[in-house]
Parts: C-alpha cells; structure tokens; sequence
C-alpha cells in the first residue's frame, strides 16, 4: 500500500527504531496480492495488503471507518457535517478504479438512496484524484487515512476541504 508505505510507516519505523535500536528494517512497495503473496512465501514477517481472508500464516483485521467527502474549498456542501449520497446527486465525481473497495460501498450506499454513482473520473490512488478537486471538477469520498496523508503531503496549503 503506497500510501501507508511512503507517508505513515516511516515515521512509525523510525520510532520503533529509537526504542529498538538494534533493530534492522527493509522496506518494499507491493500491490496488495504481492504482499500476500511474499507472507505467505515467508519473506516478509509482516506487511499491509487492503481486505483479503485469513490464512494459516495472515492474520487479517478488519477496519470498518467512516469515510470523508473531499470537496473543492468554498464548496457549499462544507456547512453541512454529514453528507449524504442524495446531496451528491448531479455532481461530477472522482473515485477510485471499479475494483477498490470504497467504490464497490459507494456503489452500494447510492443505490440504496435511490442516486445513481458514475464516477467522471476514475483513479488508482486518491493523490491522482487531489488535482482533479483541487481545480474543481469534482468531489470525492476517501477514507481517513487518505486524507490524512493530504493534510501530511500538503500542510500550509490545503488545496480542497474535508
């Protein structure tokens, strides 16, 4: 998981390192099935893959969190504390590849409303997607640890608003 691997695990590496000072780290990006893959191969002792099932050597734990609606800034719907897919309705969207699991809820949570989900742009990462809103053309809906990582990546100017 990119994200987590150039934004999050450093700094949780580096302190582990300052408590463990002997310890001693190698670091790879993968797709999520190479990471499984190489567990279940034994050459990692642990990794970070997106949602898959337990095996004899992968411990998998779910996390169930609310996402965030990323928003051009000055977009009216930022009055509003929760947003909810019939308040997106009509509105040019940016999500993520069929696949991912957020678009597969997304789906699901419009339909249930009643809204039809056709997302105008679909990415492989929300950075892809942080241009797209930034300039405008549209909103998205990210979990927290990808806008986490905006705030991270961009800490003076914040581009668009959760």
């Amino acid at each position: 998981m990119p994200v987590l691997s150039e934004h999050f695990l450093p700094g949780v590496i580096a302190n582990f390192s300052n408590k463990h000072p002997k310890a001693e780290f190698q670091g790879a990006i993968q797709k999520s099935p190479e990471v499984i893959f190489s567990i279940k191969a034994q050459r990692f002792d642990i990794g970070l893959a997106e949602p898959r099932q337990d095996t004899e050597l992968i411990n998998c734990q779910r996390f169930d969190v609310d996402c965030v609606c990323a928003l051009p800034s000055g977009d009216p719907l930022l009055k509003k504390s929760i947003i909810e897919p019939s308040d997106l309705a009509g509105r040019s969207c940016a999500s993520f590849r069929p696949e991912n699991h957020i678009t597969k809820a997304l789906k699901i949570a419009f339909d249930d409303a009643g809204v039809p989900f056709d997302p105008k742009f679909q990415m492989q990462n929300g950075a892809a997607q942080y241009e797209i809103i930034t300039l405008g053309n549209a909103l998205s809906v990210f979990s927290p640890l990808t806008s986490w990582t905006h705030r991270q990546m961009w800490r003076v100017n914040r581009f668009f608003e959760f």
